[in-house]
């Protein structure tokens, strides 16, 4: 069987938009029209009343302080 190249070549998967219930756009200030989807390991949100979007980076918690303990033995 032979296959054209449109058919051999994986299609392009357009990545799930999701819709974020109660959430604010930060420019228009409408409710329930930002959406939030994943392209690869890039994440990114849009409002569709003002076509507002961003790439949001994901932020990694700093390296916690560690408490230096010393046990002395009271006679």
């Amino acid at each position: 069987m032979l296959m054209n190249s449109a058919e051999s070549q994986p299609s392009a998967k357009q990545p799930s938009k999701q819709f974020i219930a109660g959430a604010v756009c930060s420019v228009c200030k409408k409710i329930d029209g930002v959406r939030f989807w994943r392209n690869s390991n890039q994440y990114f949100k849009d409002c569709v009343y003002c076509g507002h979007s961003e790439q949001l980076i994901e932020e990694t918690p700093e390296a916690q302080d560690t408490l230096s303990i010393t046990i002395k033995q009271i006679d």
